[in-house]
């Protein structure tokens, strides 16, 4: 009996060492991720302001997280008394609500890199994959509001959004529907602007199951799929009935910065516009390196077709992206749920430019809604 334990104890430790070496890359890369991200952690040394008006978003989460029946008795301005999920999380945890937003958020982040890297691999190189996990690092540096107001203000539901949409992309390229609805289930919940990877799911369905795209086929893919999105819809819906904001009109400092116009309001849409066109330099710099650092100059080395595939899967989903702006005055901010469709394109240039330069011949296009069997 002894020998026999100590056999299945060898063969364990011999799985494991042959696993580790298996994915000695991924080990080694997600390492210096971790450190990346550790350093960013350590390096900012956060004083928290938290001002009793509610001045800014992330202090209508602190209250939330505090007491989440606040969305009921009209004190959570819209859209966040909607944004309900992360600040739930952090009530029902028995900690201090800013260390449970602290730690989540870093796990999130942590869990966001080595997902993106998985995701490229659907397509990519473990070299190139690595490569994208790079330019997630860039992002960083090159927006504030991607990783260093996270750390530094704590209370915010960003990170946890950034998983979730590149936790559905996964779930949509490797066609685990039943996964991306519950992903998406719970994105939603956190911030609404998930549910912009709803078109690409459909989208993706389509060309899967269907060589061409009729009316009738398109109508047939939604009906066969609509089902993985309709819990979310439906639960969105719910929350807009059962949950009481407090009207922006009654909210002193948000009338006031919002022009006394409510949000979403024509005169809103006005303002913000303006706001962006007052300095058109800034606006440009803002939709461009701001959000994606230098990475986005190797879109432009990507063949027509690559261009193309690329299109038919994420424009829609991009042209949304882009749309948040008329409603957010800190452009990166809302433009980053589309890390993961920049990076794959601008990943696909960069590719492009090292074959150029090692003389290496043109390969196959990528059709990005399918993964590939061999990496390219």
């Amino acid at each position: 009996m002894e020998r026999i334990k100590i056999l299945q104890e060898n063969l364990f430790i011999r799985n494991l060492r042959d696993k580790i070496y298996r994915n000695r890359f991924e080990i080694i890369i997600f390492t210096i991720y971790i450190i990346y991200i550790s350093i960013f952690r350590i390096v900012i040394s956060p004083d928290y302001v938290l001002y009793s008006e509610g001045e800014y978003d992330w202090e209508f989460y602190y209250k939330m997280s505090n007491d989440i029946t606040l969305i009921f008795k009209r004190e959570i301005v819209v859209p966040f008394c909607y944004r309900v999920f992360y600040p739930f999380v952090v009530y029902l945890l028995p900690f201090n609500p800013l260390f449970s937003f602290s730690v989540i958020s870093f796990i999130s982040f942590i869990l966001m890199g080595i997902i993106l890297y998985y995701t490229l691999r659907l397509h990519f190189s473990k070299a190139y994959s690595a490569g994208g996990l790079g330019f997630l690092c860039l992002f960083m540096i090159s927006s504030m509001e991607f990783i260093i107001m996270p750390f530094y203000i704590g209370f915010m539901v960003d990170p946890l959004v950034h998983l979730f949409v590149i936790c559905c992309f996964y779930a949509i390229l490797t066609s685990k529907k039943r996964l991306y609805m519950i992903f998406l289930f719970l994105g939603v919940l956190t911030k609404e602007s998930v549910v912009l990877t709803i078109p690409v799911f459909f989208l993706c369905n389509l060309y899967r199951e269907q060589k061409t795209a009729t009316f009738k086929q398109v109508l047939d893919s939604i009906y066969k799929n609509i089902k993985f999105v309709l819990p979310s819809i439906f639960f969105l819906l719910v929350l807009r009935l059962i949950v009481y904001p407090l009207p922006i009109q009654e909210h002193s400092l948000w009338y006031e910065y919002y022009m006394h116009d409510d949000y979403l309001s024509i005169g809103f849409f006005i303002s913000v516009i303006q706001d962006h066109l007052e300095d058109p330099f800034e606006f440009i710099l803002g939709c461009t390196f701001l959000s994606w650092s230098v990475t986005f100059l190797f879109l432009f080395f990507n063949s027509k077709k690559n261009w193309f595939n690329w299109f038919k899967i994420y424009g829609v989903f991009m042209f949304c992206v882009y749309l948040q702006i008329l409603m957010s005055a800190h452009i990166p901010r809302v433009l980053l749920i589309a890390f993961y469709p920049m990076i794959a394109i601008s990943i696909l240039g960069y590719k492009q430019v090292i074959d150029y330069l090692m003389e290496k011949p043109k390969q196959g296009e990528i059709q990005f809604f399918k993964p590939l069997k061999n990496d390219l």
